[in-house]
């Protein structure tokens, strides 16, 4: 359920998430770890809005006391447009994610066409933060992100952490300085 409430706390629009397809799950466990093994099949979830969104794929998820993992082998994403009645896709590929208690480090691949123009990229980061009120607000004292045009390295796009928590962004196409940057965000307008 998605719903919106105004400021007297009173329930001022109410959306209903549809969710249908296959998932299928195997836990193994221990005493101080977990590990999932998840399948997708057909998994859409559509949404209040004009969209929805179909995940095909399997995943592993691996938890014990200090740290949490996820690595996709390779999972399709279809998101369709009501309103355009368009599709489109992206694949990741060899995509791993890991989360220790103050440090989130990730790396994969993504391919789409978006407008029938293919793209592949490859992405890199790693994220520290000093404490957990940081983490909280997503206030990195550290931040590498690389984004890197597979089929030519020099299209890249760069997000580094500054000393008064705010993001560097840096673009190059062909190895030149994209026009507009580099420049300073706050790290909630990332999202």
């Amino acid at each position: 359920m998605d719903y919106i409430n105004d400021d007297s706390s009173s329930i001022t629009r109410l959306g209903i998430f549809t969710i249908s397809g296959s998932v299928n799950s195997k836990v193994i466990s221990s005493a101080d770890s977990a590990r999932y093994e998840t399948s997708l099949k057909n998994f859409k979830i559509i949404p209040p809005s004009d969209s929805s969104i179909t995940f095909n794929g399997d995943f592993v998820s691996k938890y014990n006391q200090a740290t949490t993992q996820y690595q996709i082998k390779e999972m399709v994403l279809s998101v369709f447009d009501d309103e355009t009645k368009k599709t489109q896709q992206l694949m990741i590929n060899n995509y791993q994610l890991n989360v220790n208690i103050l440090m989130l480090t990730a790396l994969g691949n993504i391919q789409g066409t978006p407008e029938s123009k293919f793209f592949s990229v490859n992405f890199k980061s790693d994220v520290r933060f000093e404490n957990d009120t940081d983490k909280i607000a997503f206030y990195p004292n550290f931040a590498e992100i690389m984004i890197e045009d597979t089929n030519n390295i020099k299209n890249t796009i760069k997000i580094s952490n500054t000393s008064n928590y705010k993001a560097l962004i840096s673009a190059y196409a062909d190895g030149i300085t994209v026009i507009g940057f580099p420049k300073t965000v706050e790290w909630d307008e990332l999202n």
